[in-house]
């Protein structure tokens, strides 16, 4: 007979919709671009033209305060407050605990910007071009300086740019080891559930095993997109073909703790139909081994239902 099973416990998830489980491949993690802080500027007009391309999908759009971002007139903005904007949205994406939406937020500031920058940039260049020509009659020999406001705005979106695409590359180098870290736990599952229809295991070490993976998988973090719908899919299947066979199995268990019950009954009987016989005849040695019998038996039944179990021992 087995041994008492690990009671459940009240937070066990309930899977309500059962999912055949698919087998699992490793897809390609399409990588970050690479940003190319020091490329050099043009002769003629000297901007920053790449546009950001960081991808958003893992930041919350209920949660995120620019999905309700407001406009900001920029028409009365110096060179030096657009740089005092960029050095704003710079410190607010140097902090220890900056996300995704920070990002984004100063995305979005950065594209609302850079054209209006660009062209007060090409609005000076053209003025000094044109006292130039006035000056000497023609073009040649221009040679156009910016101040150090543009060079400040200029590093400054570099330098928000190169940081972003850095967090992002990191963040999908920290997303491709969770996808291998899920893809361990569910060979795990799988082993343990087949385990368990086979009737293999033991009931306590498979429950904390179970256990142990359900907190492995929580903590492991998020996972590239392409992945989740997979991962998620065969881990609920999982799941619920888990506690399946334990539904199974505790109710194989009930039904052996009721056939116990009547092998135990049995047992009392014929022990009580000894105690009454030696009212009326002498307890010999045989009596007494056949009486010990009867307690090894009982001993060797297995358990019966909880709340039979002491009325049982008691009789």
């Amino acid at each position: 007979m087995t041994e008492e099973p690990v009671a459940e416990t009240a937070d066990t998830p309930v899977v309500e919709t059962v999912v055949e489980p698919v087998e699992v491949s490793a897809v390609d993690t399409p990588a970050v671009p690479a940003v190319d802080a020091t490329a050099p500027e043009s002769t003629d007009m000297p901007e920053i033209s790449e546009e950001i391309t960081a991808q958003y999908a893992d930041v919350p759009e209920a949660d995120d305060e620019t999905s309700t971002h407001s406009p900001v007139d920029y028409s009365q903005f110096t060179k030096q407050d657009f740089v005092n904007l960029l050095e704003t949205q710079m410190a607010a994406i140097s902090t220890p605990s900056v996300g995704p939406g920070d990002f984004k937020k100063a995305d979005l500031v950065l594209k609302e910007v850079k054209p209006l920058f660009d062209q007060m940039k090409r609005a000076e260049r053209e003025a000094a071009l044109q006292a130039y020509v006035a000056d000497t009659g023609a073009e040649e020999g221009f040679d156009y300086k910016y101040d150090d406001a543009v060079s400040r705005f200029d590093e400054l979106y570099k330098q928000i740019k190169s940081q972003k695409n850095t967090y992002f590359q990191n963040l999908d180098k920290a997303k491709e080891t969770n996808f291998a870290s899920k893809t361990e736990l569910l060979t795990r599952l799988r082993e343990l559930v087949e385990t368990d229809e086979n009737n293999a295991g033991d009931p306590k070490v498979s429950w904390n095993e179970f256990k142990k993976i359900q907190d492995d998988w929580k903590s492991a973090g998020n996972m590239n997109s392409p992945h989740n719908a997979t991962l998620w899919a065969t881990y609920h299947a999982l799941v619920d073909r888990y506690y399946s066979n334990r539904n199974i199995y505790f109710e194989l268990k009930e039904l052996d703790r009721k056939r116990n019950t009547s092998l135990k009954t049995e047992v009392i009987e014929k022990v009580e139909a000894m105690a009454k016989a030696s009212d009326e005849t002498p307890v010999t040695r045989q009596t007494i081994d056949e009486a010990n019998a009867l307690f090894e038996e009982y001993k060797h039944i297995g358990p019966a239902p909880k709340a039979e179990q002491e009325v049982l021992w008691g009789a």
